[in-house]
């Protein structure tokens, strides 16, 4: 099961899980004063281990999934023990509190099953210290509780997608705005060289041969000199037509710059050289291919604040790095994403590297032209 088919909070899960402790310490605190001196307290190590479990669920995303699963049902069990040990009350509360942590181990369609079942267990833990009024009432709290916790994930969830695919969205859009205009451009010259060609050169040849037959008839002189300026006139034409046909790079740092100012999260910094060593339209294509899928994977998985991207020119070639403050990932695996942008910098003679220490980092290297083989 993909971690992306979890819920993903990112800086709030902290927040969220300190909300979790304080109810903990709360309901552990206030039952612990109220209770007379000869009252049982055996119930505080089950308690206790709660709190532990529940702490240390906060590292969820560092651990095995089976890890973090267990530690749920280390909560589950440790508020089954608790009543027939001396606490009785708030048991809905504490369980709650396990459900609100289901989706970020499970997935909704799965944690709203374990919600459900997760009633049984709560029936049995009251009955047998409350009447069936107050476990009526109890139910319907913890239900009630239990809805809106799932029900504010799934909003979270739909909005996290549909940002997502917003931002997705926008980054083809620049691209492919890019590549368009890119396009009318080459058109445009295109067009442009065949006229001179096809008008202007046509005319300058047929000047010198004119001249050149009428240097036959007399006025050596004049004659050479308007068939010298032909000649120079049609190599300028040469030379232009030539230059227009020549590829064009993409506007590297254009396209760039408008694909970064539209992702408001993370936040990307730009570190680019002035005039890139991209020499043709293809390779700048490729690498800003390559940077947007790199900073996709940022705003997919990695719950960064911040995207670094850095273009330098070095002696052959340029450099690129892409790199963001997120979770980063202690395993490597290669998706479909990395894997389409080693394709692509190998494609074109160069080098993809991947690291993962404080965030995740892409390294490219790609030579001005094509490596001989």
């Amino acid at each position: 099961m993909a971690r992306g088919d979890f819920a993903q909070l990112g800086r709030a899960d902290p927040y969220l899980r300190g909300v979790g402790l304080l109810i903990w310490a709360f309901v552990g605190l206030t039952h612990l004063s109220s209770l007379s001196p000869e009252a049982p307290r055996a119930w505080l190590l089950p308690w206790g281990v709660y709190g532990a479990a529940l702490v240390a669920e906060g590292f969820h995303q560092r651990m095995p999934g089976w890890l973090a699963r267990a530690l749920l049902a280390v909560q589950s069990l440790a508020v089954a023990a608790m009543p027939s040990l001396g606490f009785q009350g708030l048991e809905g509360l504490l369980l709650a509190v396990v459900v609100a942590q289901f989706p970020v181990v499970f997935t909704l369609r799965h944690s709203l099953m374990l919600a459900l079942a997760q009633l049984p267990l709560l029936l049995v833990i009251v009955w047998p210290f409350q009447a069936p009024r107050f476990i009526f009432e109890i139910l319907g709290a913890h239900s009630a509780f239990c809805v809106f916790a799932l029900f504010g994930y799934r909003i979270q969830q739909r909005e996290r997608t549909a940002r997502l695919s917003l931002a997705d969205a926008y980054a083809e859009l620049v691209s492919t705005r890019a590549l368009l205009v890119e396009n009318s451009r080459q058109v445009e010259r295109l067009r442009i060289s065949r006229e001179l060609h096809d008008s202007l050169g046509h005319h300058l040849v047929a000047l010198g041969i004119q001249l050149q037959l009428a240097e036959k008839g007399g006025g050596p002189e004049a004659v050479t000199r308007a068939r010298q300026i032909s000649k120079d006139a049609l190599a300028e034409v040469r030379n232009v037509v030539s230059q227009m046909h020549a590829p064009q790079a993409l506007d590297f740092q254009a396209a760039l710059t408008a694909l970064a100012s539209r992702i408001p999260k993370p936040l990307i910094h730009l570190g680019l050289d002035e005039a890139l060593n991209l020499p043709d339209a293809e390779r700048a294509h490729a690498v800003f291919r390559c940077v947007q899928e790199a900073i996709t994977n940022c705003v997919k998985h990695a719950e960064a604040g911040n995207v670094w991207v850095t273009a330098r020119n070095v002696e052959g070639g340029v450099e690129i790095r892409v790199r963001d403050d997120g979770r980063g990932t202690k395993r490597l695996e290669q998706g479909n994403g990395l894997t389409g942008i080693r394709e692509r910098v190998e494609g074109l003679g160069g080098t993809a590297r991947f690291s993962s220490a404080d965030g995740f980092e892409v390294q490219l290297k790609v030579p001005a032209a094509r490596m001989p083989a």
